[in-house]
């Protein structure tokens, strides 16, 4: 079912091959003259990705979406929602994005273009069969996952016979069935409408509302407050605790650290013991043989 996400992967990847290592999509632009067979696989992968009718994404989405909301709780609408209005915004970044790297204004470097890379065979293959993934394994596998009385898993997978939905959702109304539809290409519409029409205006009230610019761009500020507050506080005491108390103290006193200074010290004295002279050897060797001996009568 998820042909259309390896294809949206692979497409993106061919485009970054294609333009030298290039990632960012404001140095892109108007590459549907020059790549065009990977702007219509990537066209495909990201209409299925919004549900388009048909393509393989429209029969996972919709169903996880319906499935939601036929449980008929507050929780489940609420989820249903929620994903519908994620449907809205999926549809919108795929647009905004395929107008900016294909259709939109190119901001390559001129370099970059003469020596653009055209995807080989492989690359080339690969892409087409996940383009006839993405357009046809939704309409031929259907039945296979969420048609009435579907036994291809079989007993793989348990499911609680209050949580088996896929007869109930067959059933549900057609207006309900066709929300997610029409966010998805409301939200496309809305998209292509921005960036057609009114790109120069959306640039000016970048400028004029810069601080609602800002926020937005920077995440509403939770990345910076979690590292600055949250995350360095745990990073201090991970470092003051973890590294230099166990890890620098000790593992390191009991461990490799400890263990050297014990050999060194051991070997020091061992040495002692060698002055090269004969009497020395001598007296050691009978002050052992005494011991011995005592320890012996001492057993027995």
């Amino acid at each position: 079912m998820h042909f259309f996400k390896a294809l949206l992967f692979l497409s993106a990847g061919a485009i970054i091959h294609a333009l030298s290592d290039e990632q960012s999509i404001r140095k892109m632009g108007n590459l549907v003259y020059i790549l065009p067979f990977i702007y219509n696989c990537f066209l495909i992968g990201s209409l299925a990705l919004c549900g388009f009718p048909f393509l393989s994404g429209f029969y996972s989405k919709d169903f996880i979406l319906e499935a939601a909301f036929i449980k008929y709780s507050i929780n489940s609408n609420f989820a249903f929602w929620l994903g519908t209005i994620s449907a809205f915004f999926t549809s919108f970044y795929s647009c905004r994005l395929l107008y900016i790297v294909f259709l939109g204004e190119n901001n390559s470097y001129k370099q970059t273009i003469k020596n653009i890379n055209q995807p080989n065979f492989y690359i080339t293959f690969v892409l087409f069969i996940l383009c006839i993934g993405s357009i046809f394994i939704g309409y031929l596998g259907k039945e296979l996952f969420i048609g009435i009385g579907s036994t291809f898993l079989g007993s793989s997978i348990f499911i609680l016979p209050w949580n088996n939905v896929l007869i109930d959702v067959e059933f549900l109304c057609y207006n309900i069935k066709i929300i997610p539809i029409i966010f998805s290409l409301f939200g496309c519409y809305i998209s292509l409408i921005l960036n057609i029409n009114y790109s120069n205006w959306l640039i000016k009230l970048k400028f004029k509302y810069k601080f609602i610019y800002k926020f937005i761009n920077l995440k509403w500020y939770f990345d910076l407050i979690y590292n600055s507050y949250i995350g360095k506080y745990f990073w201090n005491k991970s470092f003051l605790f973890c590294f230099l108390l166990i890890d620098k103290g000790i593992l390191e006193l009991f461990g490799p650290f400890g263990l050297n200074n014990l050999i060194y010290i051991l070997s020091i004295n061992i040495t002692r013991f060698q002055t090269g002279i004969l009497h020395n050897y001598i007296c050691i060797i009978v002050l052992n043989l005494i011991i011995f001996l005592n320890l012996i009568i001492l057993l027995y």
